[in-house]
């Protein structure tokens, strides 16, 4: 392998590691008491897509914000078909579980920067469709992956260091 790209590899392997370590440091770990509970009547329900991947934004009379039920939860639903029927019915019941303080601070997507809070979980009438045990699994399986790749490359940018000196350090062909 040639010194650029063994240097191109070693740098990229920095950044990873560096990456996953903070991750891993700073991650605050999902419980139930980082969510806070709404319980609402939609008044619009709209199914979106990004890349050809389904998303639900909905709407409540008297809120001005924009709640979002991300592809990654909408395609984790058993039943998305028979969730669409059930909460597009005229006085259904929505109980769903936000990030705690998503309503003071609402996000705002880089495509379409309009105030925006992630629904965590879902309950239509006292039937759970998505149920919040879900999302922290989610989330400490994403922390699971995160400490495997901060162990591992490290490793790995460090063997690639070795390389990458060993090579430096080799005479040229003259």
């Amino acid at each position: 392998m040639s010194p650029g790209r063994l240097l191109f590899a070693f740098a990229c392997g920095v950044a990873v590691s560096i990456g996953a370590i903070y991750f891993v440091l700073t991650h605050r770990p999902l419980t139930p008491e980082s969510f806070e509970v709404m319980v609402a009547s939609p008044t619009s329900i709209d199914v979106l897509s990004s890349n050809k991947q389904p998303f639900v934004e909905l709407h409540f009379a008297g809120d001005a914000l924009r709640y979002r039920i991300s592809v990654e939860r909408f395609k984790d639903f058993d039943d998305p078909n028979g969730f669409l029927r059930a909460a597009s019915r005229q006085g259904a019941q929505l109980r769903f579980h936000i990030e705690r303080g998503a309503r003071q601070n609402p996000e705002r997507p880089r495509i379409d920067p309009q105030p925006t809070v992630f629904v965590e979980s879902m309950a239509v009438d006292g039937k759970e469709i998505y149920p919040l045990s879900k999302r922290i699994e989610w989330d400490a399986k994403n922390v699971l992956y995160a400490r495997i790749i901060a162990v591992l490359f490290p490793l790995l940018t460090l063997y690639l260091g070795r390389l990458l000196w060993f090579s430096a350090r080799k005479p040229s062909p003259t």
